[in-house]
């Protein structure tokens, strides 16, 4: 006990939350264990039976299909307990992906509907664990202990990704899908265990019919929101087109559907195990010492000099540094603060626009980088090396937008203390 308790200290985690900070470091484990192997699996399973060139296709149906979703998302976490909506949407992707495991490498319609239904799965799944980590802390115990929590996150992505290279060496790519069903079971019995979070005693923002409209005009109209709203935009564009160059490479490099998986497996294996450092040595003590803007501004630096190194030398080996910085520092850095700026807002307007941001902002930026991508490389058929114009472009608007975000957050934190 002596040990657990100078574990915690050096941590940093008071008695009254230790409890909930081991079950949110776990649910954390859990959702991006099952993001990192549904990802691999359903692009796995893609890239061996499409041309890469048709990405841009699928990606845009996600982002169309993640509107009415994240719609109806919303309406219900507006109307009931997040938590209950989210256990719901835990048995729902469970059994989908159940009735989807025996014909996911039948036909090609069976895979483009698994890789539809596990992006629709992780989209919401990820958005919902974090709508409701932001209710079980207050701002200084966020700032303290999301950077722990999202390191729960990156030890999921490391230890996933490790075990789908050594698993592909032994089993077919169709005997890995159960394992989806097994970690949205875990994640479930762990939202069970959390106390439950009741519902702001005054909801004066949730007057009138929930609606996308809605969402879209409280993001707006509220400058702190608008700026976080930008900055996703931003990172996800910027990610989409590294994405798609870093899996042009890698299928010209490899062939079959395990040798896809695995090694989309270990990179985003040794990716998680490089985030999981910056998680725990680096996030938390950046965001207390350097600030917000300081922390937001990492990711778009790395961005840039990447763009750069693809640009002048697109290779493999280039591409998976790139995107392995970019996947690596979402993960950690990035993620841990974006949480952190959710937290000063109001719980009711928070629950009315975290969703939209996390989920539709997020879809539609991907979707206009496929729009890019199918309008760069698909239809005029440009070589890809040239969107690292585009990321670069994006990286400095990003850095104009973190310097922003570092003034409004300590405005709102005022305006809230008052």
């Amino acid at each position: 006990m002596r040990a657990l308790d100078r574990l915690a200290a050096w941590l940093d985690i008071r008695p009254n939350e230790a409890r909930n900070v081991l079950l949110s470091f776990w649910g954390a484990f859990l959702v991006i264990a099952f993001l990192v192997m549904g990802r691999s699996l359903r692009e796995a399973l893609y890239l061996s039976t499409f041309p890469v060139q048709t990405l841009p296709y699928i990606t845009g149906a996600v982002a169309a299909l993640s509107v009415p979703a994240v719609a109806l998302f919303a309406r219900r976490v507006a109307r009931a307990s997040p938590q209950r909506v989210l256990r719901r949407l835990v048995v729902l992707f469970a059994a989908g992906i159940a009735v989807l495991w025996p014909l996911a490498t039948a036909t090609p319609i069976a895979v483009i509907a698994f890789y539809l239904w596990v992006a629709l799965g992780t989209l919401l799944l990820t958005s919902g664990f974090w709508l409701v980590t932001a209710e079980l802390f207050a701002v200084r115990g966020a700032k303290r202990l999301f950077g722990l929590i999202g390191a729960g996150g990156t030890a999921g992505a490391m230890v996933m990704g490790n075990a789908l290279a050594l698993l592909t060496t032994r089993l077919a790519v169709i005997w890995l899908i159960p394992i989806l069903i097994v970690l949205l079971g875990l994640f479930l019995l762990v939202e069970w265990l959390l106390p439950a979070i009741h519902p702001p005693a005054t909801p004066a923002v949730s007057r009138g019919k929930p609606s996308l409209w809605r969402s879209l005009g409280l993001v707006w109209t509220t400058p702190h929101l608008r700026t976080i709203a930008l900055i996703v935009a931003a990172a996800t564009i910027a990610s989409t087109l590294v994405d798609y160059q870093f899996k042009e490479l890698a299928q010209r490099t490899l062939e079959t559907k395990e040798a896809l998986t695995g090694f989309f497996g270990a990179f985003y294996g040794w990716t998680g195990a490089a985030a999981l450092l910056v998680q725990l040595l680096v996030s938390a003590r950046l965001m207390s010492s350097a600030g917000i803007a300081v922390t937001l501004a990492i990711l778009p630096t790395f961005l840039l000099l990447g763009s750069a190194g693809l640009l002048l030398l697109p290779s493999l080996a280039i591409a998976t540094v790139v995107r392995g910085a970019d996947n690596s520092l979402r993960k950690s850095l990035h993620r841990s603060v974006l949480e952190v700026l959710y937290v000063p807002i109001p719980a009711e307007l928070r629950r009315r626009t975290k969703t939209f941001i996390d989920s539709v902002v997020d879809a539609l930026g991907e979707g206009v980088g496929a729009a890019i991508v199918l309008v760069w490389v698909t239809l005029s058929a440009l070589p890809s090396r040239y969107l690292s114009l585009f990321v670069a472009a994006l990286a400095i608007g990003f850095l104009f937008l973190s310097q922003r975000m570092g003034r409004r957050y300590m405005r709102t934190v005022t305006d809230q203390l008052r």
